[in-house]
């Protein structure tokens, strides 16, 4: 079984294969939201949001958001002031609709660094909700969460390490004054341990 769940900004929707919850609606600074009942959004502003600073930056606007269900955190969203170095793979895992040219081109990228080749997990076999953040599909298999690196719809090519959780979210923005990039998108998303399936459902 797969769930599905929207989050967007205009609105944040929520959708799952059972009936449709009554869904209230959350309007915030930055934000406007549809959610079950039991679900709320905190809005972080300014250096409160933020995971990853520089000193002396002056940060400005929608830096960070959590995702509540009775009143417990689910998911985190927080500002990222830049990531930088190359990033090869030390480990990769591969779902039934993962395109073998995709690992196949990290295992070359490995051999062309100097290093061995990456330890290929398959999780063709696993089940997996499916999530959606801010046109984003997540899958979580466990208490693992992958994200695609494919704009395919046909196609789920996880990003390996932690890069996948490191995204630039549709609608979501925050600013830095004095500095030579203005507006950033970056945020880093994280969630709670030990969810499960229902824990992204409504009540």
């Amino acid at each position: 079984m797969s769930i599905r769940v929207n989050l967007n900004t205009a609105p944040v929707s929520y959708l799952t294969e059972e009936p449709p919850l009554e869904l209230i609606e959350y309007s915030g600074e930055f934000l406007r939201a549809k959610l079950p009942p039991d679900w709320d959004i905190q809005e972080l502003t300014n250096i409160d949001g933020m995971d990853d600073l520089r000193t002396n930056a002056d940060y400005i606007g929608l830096t960070g958001i959590n995702v509540l269900k009775n009143g417990e955190t689910l998911m985190q969203l927080r500002g990222v002031d830049g990531i930088g170095g190359i990033k090869v793979c030390s480990e990769l895992h591969q779902f039934l609709d993962t395109n073998p040219s995709y690992i196949e081109n990290n295992v070359l990228f490995a051999r062309e660094q100097g290093l061995s080749d990456p330890i290929v997990v398959d999780l063709s076999e696993h089940d997996f909700v499916e999530i959606e953040i801010l046109g984003h599909d997540v899958r979580k298999v466990g208490d693992n969460y992958y994200w695609n690196n494919s704009n395919s719809s046909s196609e789920f090519n996880p990003i390996c390490g932690d890069l996948g959780s490191i995204q630039e979210l549709e609608g979501l923005s925050f600013s830095i004054e004095n500095t030579a990039k203005p507006i950033l998108e970056l945020y880093k998303v994280t969630f709670a341990d030990n969810l499960t399936d229902s824990d992204f459902k409504g009540d």
